[in-house]
């Protein structure tokens, strides 16, 4: 006769291995409930968002013993701990959602759609400072068609940017400007590098420019530089990088006694002392200057205004021809700017009777666009004609 416990050990065993196999199709009921949860990282936000200040729990209980029984079953333990692995790896695997407009959420991706973003200050420091401990950007603004970062200042700066080892401000743009400043007060890009120009403009034409603001006299004789860096000494001149090296190939564009590009002119009448206009055929007389106006093309015989404004307002020196005639004797004369009370140098030197030309550039007043002519020793008539001016 058979042993009826052994009966009853092998129903409870086939009993647990079924309650077992049950146990495995809940699992992976729940793995899948799992992956299902974490990519639904909206909804999981949303609730996250909901329970605000509410504390979550770490672990899941296990459930309630159904009435009537006493202790927990083996299934009940372990789907329990199924639940509290499920709890736990949904709080690990789902990461924060896109929120809506609302508060701000660190850590994640926010989207406030139509609505603007605004942050206020009285901070005497910054409003808003972004440090990237890392090797990518501190800050990164993208637009469509306006500006990507835009910062206003009435007395401070607009935007600040400061790496130790990168850019400090980085613009790009398809079709406008990569940097745009604008300052009553400062100026309107300042850059400030250790080791690379303080400012840098990128163009897919070319280099647009590069500045950089030296302590030195005349163009930089140390440091590697690119084609297209413009150098400005504390001299105040201004000079342009034509060839890469150490330290380039450099041509100056300005300095203080320097002239723009010259413009040529037809050769054209603009005084002559002899002629009824303007002076009424007034000889220069020795020991005596007089300030002459180039500004407008004469008629050769009666010094009528033909060309007016043939010298714009602005040029700072012509090409000349000055003729001397009718002098009274051996004499000089020499040219300077308008308005300047002596001359430093002889433009012309004549004989008694001679009819004299000579060919120089000089200088005039910017204003009144007119130059002095001193007659030295010797009364004499004055004639000037231009070839052009420089800008």
């Amino acid at each position: 006769m058979a042993d009826p416990r052994s009966q009853t050990d092998r129903e409870a065993l086939a009993a647990l291995v079924g309650e077992l196999a049950q146990v495995r199709r809940e699992l992976r009921a729940q793995q899948q409930l799992v992956a299902q949860q974490s990519t639904e990282l909206a909804s999981q936000r949303a609730q996250l968002d909901a329970m605000a200040g509410a504390v979550r729990p770490t672990t899941c209980s296990p459930p309630a013993p159904p009435p009537g029984r006493q202790g927990w079953t083996r299934r009940a333990l372990l789907l329990g701990g199924v639940g509290a692995v499920a709890g736990a790896a949904t709080m690990a695997t789902a990461g924060p959602a896109h929120a809506t407009s609302g508060a701000m959420l660190f850590g994640a991706g926010n989207n406030a759609g139509s609505d603007p973003t605004s942050l206020t200050s009285t901070s005497l420091v910054h409003t808003l400072r972004v440090n990237n401990t890392s090797s990518g950007p501190s800050l990164w603004g993208s637009a469509t068609s306006a500006g990507g970062v835009v910062g206003t200042s009435d007395t401070g700066t607009g935007v600040l940017g400061d790496s130790p080892s990168g850019s400090g401000v980085v613009g790009m743009s398809h079709t406008g400007h990569g940097v745009r400043g604008t300052s009553d007060t400062f100026p309107g890009v300042e850059g400030d590098s250790d080791s690379y120009c303080g400012v840098v403009g990128y163009s897919p034409h070319g280099m647009a420019a590069r500045f950089s603001n030296g302590g030195t006299v005349g163009p930089p004789s140390t440091g590697t530089w690119q084609r297209g860096c413009l150098y400005a000494p504390s001299d105040g001149s201004v000079w342009w990088c034509v060839a890469n090296g150490t330290p380039g190939t450099w041509r100056m564009l300005a300095a203080a006694e320097s002239t723009g590009a010259f413009v040529p002119v037809t050769p054209t009448r603009v005084y002559d002392s002899r002629a009824p206009k303007p002076s009424a055929g007034a000889i220069l007389v020795a020991g005596s200057f007089r300030d002459i106006s180039v500004a407008n093309g004469r008629d050769l015989f009666t010094g009528a205004i033909t060309v007016p404004n043939l010298m714009p307002i602005g040029v700072r020196a012509v090409s000349l021809n000055l003729t001397v005639a009718g002098g009274t004797g051996t004499g000089t004369v020499a040219l300077a700017p308008g308005g300047t009370a002596t001359y430093t140098a002889s433009a012309i030197n004549f004989e008694a009777g001679q009819r004299l030309a000579n060919g120089l550039v000089t200088p005039i007043n910017p204003t009144t666009r007119a130059i002095r002519a001193f007659a030295i020793t010797s009364n004499v008539h004055v004639i000037i004609d231009v070839m052009g001016f420089f800008r």
